[in-house]
């Protein structure tokens, strides 16, 4: 997790983050970001955004159920991918699910 200068999207830029196949269904990914939520938290955050492709079925799902919400849409953002949408997501801290 990287702390960027605040921009419209939020504070703190989650990248990168990525489970195996093998590992996939056992919580790792909710495990990696409540503890990347927690640590920015930690450190007075107030906001933490990520990307992530649409396509990307399993985390779609899971960052809305960790407090995330969409916050931009970039329609058909990669060449050779069409109907692929690159989205931004962000989380206000700290969370009121947490």
């Amino acid at each position: 997790m990287t702390r960027l200068a605040p921009s419209e999207f939020g504070q703190w830029y989650v990248g990168g983050l990525g489970v195996a196949p093998i590992a996939r269904r056992q919580g790792l990914a909710r495990m990696l970001i409540e503890a990347a939520l927690a640590s920015a938290e930690a450190r007075d955050g107030d906001s933490v955004w990520l990307k992530v492709l649409s396509s990307n079925v399993g985390a779609v799902a899971l960052y809305p159920a960790l407090g995330f919400t969409e916050t931009a849409r970039f329609a058909n953002a990669f060449e050779g991918r069409l109907g692929v949408d690159d989205l931004r997501l962000s989380a206000q801290l700290p969370l009121a699910c947490a």
